[in-house]
């Protein structure tokens, strides 16, 4: 069982390549035999992506908006 600690410092997690922030979770990368390198104890989920307006190409947010409407 691997040791879980809270982070204290700011880095990014080799696993899912998104921010560790002091506080999150965290236990030795299965990956670095040497233990040196720290990963998420679960990586967060990507987030949502909007779908992509057929008129100005922008991603639309997530409320169905995009960038040539008014």
């Amino acid at each position: 069982m691997s040791r879980v600690i809270e982070a204290r410092r700011w880095s990014e997690c080799p696993s899912c390549e998104q921010s560790i922030r002091p506080g999150d979770l965290i236990i030795p990368d299965p990956m670095d035999g040497a233990e040196k390198t720290w990963v998420h104890e679960t990586c967060p989920a990507e987030p949502k992506r909007g779908e992509v307006c057929t008129v100005c190409f922008m991603e639309k947010a997530l409320n169905g908006s995009c960038g040539c409407e008014s």
